[in-house]
């Protein structure tokens, strides 16, 4: 049984790496306005929040906190369902970082970076929201790396120091990549690192519940894979980026025939 699960609210994690970058300036509130009193004089910054139109919502009780603020809602679902798990990088460039669930096991494959865009100042980069994964953080079995570009595994540093440093297979030109990163984010590091080395493309390698093999593809960096997922509920095929380049004559640098 598959199941692609959509978490109702995921929300970005805003990165402010620079000591000296802030946060986009505030609108000042009109002289002599309270924003924490409404029309008739009554504090509402305790018990009540406003949307974005302006309308009074139901009273927070108490431990309740607004919907923006919550973690992923996920319902209940059968022990023996495959859950895949979008985190970033779905209709948009960066953040690429999808999680697969079977029972108590977790993989996750790829860990990107965003760059910001234009209406984003003092921003340095965004990452995936690991919210999901609180509580979860010994289920992960391992993280797989399809290849060495910041979108895929940018935001590695920062999330694999939250996860514990998990298990990371890749093959050797992204995991000397990841290396580099992760010393670049704080140096001595790249020593927590544990590490397992795709040598061939005819690897597989045993996480948990799940069976990880690889395939090739033409990309424009070195050591590109894509991915096979085998799994008691199925197997999930995933081909990492990918381009379709020809030679001079012609021909197909990678071939797919079988």
């Amino acid at each position: 049984m598959f199941r692609t699960v959509h978490p109702k609210k995921t929300v970005s994690q805003t990165v402010y790496a620079s000591p000296h970058a802030t946060r986009p300036p505030q609108k000042p509130s009109a002289p002599g306005h309270n924003p924490a009193v409404n029309v008739s004089g009554r504090s509402n910054q305790r018990n009540t929040h406003r949307n974005t139109r302006g309308r009074h919502q139901k009273p927070l009780q108490k431990g309740d906190y607004p919907a923006q603020s919550r973690g992923p809602e996920i319902e209940d679902v059968k022990p023996d369902t495959l859950r895949i798990i979008p985190i970033g990088g779905c209709e948009e460039v960066g953040r690429n970082m999808t999680l697969f669930e079977y029972g108590r096991d977790i993989i996750i494959l790829d860990m990107g970076l965003q760059f910001p865009e234009e209406d984003m100042p003092g921003i340095d980069y965004i990452i995936p929201n690991i919210k999901y994964l609180q509580g979860k953080e010994k289920n992960v079995r391992g993280v797989v790396f399809t290849h060495g570009h910041l979108d895929h595994i940018g935001a590695a540093p920062l999330l694999l120091e939250k996860l514990g440093y998990p298990l990371i297979v890749s093959r050797p030109l992204t995991l000397a990549l990841l290396k580099h990163k992760q010393e670049d984010y704080k140096k001595g590091t790249a020593k927590n690192l544990k590490i397992i080395t795709v040598k061939s493309i005819d690897d597989v390698v045993k996480l948990g519940a799940f069976t990880v093999k690889f395939f090739q593809v033409e990309h424009s960096i070195m050591d590109s894979t894509g991915v096979i997922i085998e799994t008691p509920a199925g197997t999930v095929l995933h081909a990492g980026d990918w381009t379709m380049e020809r030679d001079k004559e012609g021909r197909a640098h990678v071939m797919y025939t079988h």
